[in-house]
């Protein structure tokens, strides 16, 4: 037990009745759960945990992620930066329908679906719609709701057909914007949840490249382009690399007319090959959860461009 991390300690002890039969005095960092369902619904681990010191375990797990089975290495991990929103932040929902036509979310532990009136999680946006959607759902059991915080944009699938339901339903796509600048969003494309944090890692990515102007970056693993077009003002070109369908789609409207910036059709590893020998300023990695592939990295090392930021969704 002792050489659990704080991080995987916090995970045992929510959601699991066979974890804790009494507590008998109470951390000084645990505070009362402001959500109703927390616990039942197993979503958030961390609603007991000060906010303060769940951006301290944050930092911890990232010094952690260097002192691995290669050995220790030395680093410095910055703080955490907080999200402006502790709370009502997320913009993309995915419920699951119960018997009673209600929306809810699946218990990790026991599978059972715990109805829901309100996410605290969830842009408002998102709540609203789901207050006018309850009772109605049961043509479906999986439901997708994604919200457009700085555009209002709606986005809710599949096609629902009963005639009460208050607003459109099924599109394809909805919008979102960064820092002024709007982006598609396909159904099946990873668009980051936190609106605001993502504006905030834009800006942390572009001035920790320090671009001039002059620079040719690769965007590695980009999605709908997100990366890449925010940071097209700043540098000479950009290639985005992308291989999922949909995400191409989306990029393509995304970067429009944008000369610029260059979309590359394929896997990471292999289109990174191409790039060997070139003179590369820059590489943002932005890999799905499982990270970057060995074949992407060792490309990566040939290449050698002169700074590279890897934004991981798992340290």
């Amino acid at each position: 037990f002792k050489q659990k991390t704080a991080y995987e300690i916090s995970l045992g002890l929510v959601g699991s009745e066979m974890c804790i039969r009494d507590r008998l005095t109470a951390s000084p960092h645990r505070v009362t759960p402001l959500c109703g369902y927390f616990g039942a619904c197993t979503g958030c681990q961390w609603q007991h945990i000060s906010y303060q010191h769940q951006l301290e375990i944050k930092q911890k797990m990232v010094q952690e992620a260097f002192n691995g089975e290669w050995g220790k290495v030395e680093i410095i991990a910055e703080p955490t930066i907080p999200s402006e929103n502790q709370f009502g932040y997320r913009n993309h929902a995915r419920f699951t329908v119960s018997k009673n036509a209600k929306l809810g979310f699946v218990n990790k532990a026991t599978r059972n679906i715990i109805e829901i009136d309100e996410c605290l999680i969830m842009d408002p946006g998102i709540n609203q719609a789901l207050v006018a959607l309850q009772g109605l759902v049961g043509e479906t059991s999986q439901l997708s709701i994604r919200y457009g915080v700085n555009t209002k944009s709606l986005m809710v699938q599949p096609t629902l057909h009963r005639p009460e339901i208050p607003f459109l339903t099924g599109q394809p796509t909805y919008t979102e914007a960064l820092l002024g600048q709007n982006f598609q969003v396909g159904s099946p494309s990873f668009f980051q949840v936190n609106t605001g944090i993502a504006e905030q890692l834009a800006i942390l990515i572009k001035d920790a490249l320090r671009l001039t102007g002059s620079e040719t970056v690769i965007d590695a693993y980009a999605g709908v382009s997100t990366f890449a077009v925010l940071l097209g003002d700043y540098a000479k070109s950009v290639i985005a690399i992308e291989e999922s369908s949909s995400a191409l789609k989306d990029a393509e409207v995304n970067i429009g007319t944008r000369a610029n910036i260059k979309l590359e059709r394929a896997r990471t590893e292999i289109a990174l090959q191409k790039f060997v020998g070139q003179d590369i300023d820059a590489v943002i990695l932005d890999p799905p959860r499982m990270g970057c592939q060995p074949a992407a990295l060792r490309a990566l090392m040939e290449i050698a461009p002169r700074r590279v930021v890897y934004v991981s969704c798992d340290p």
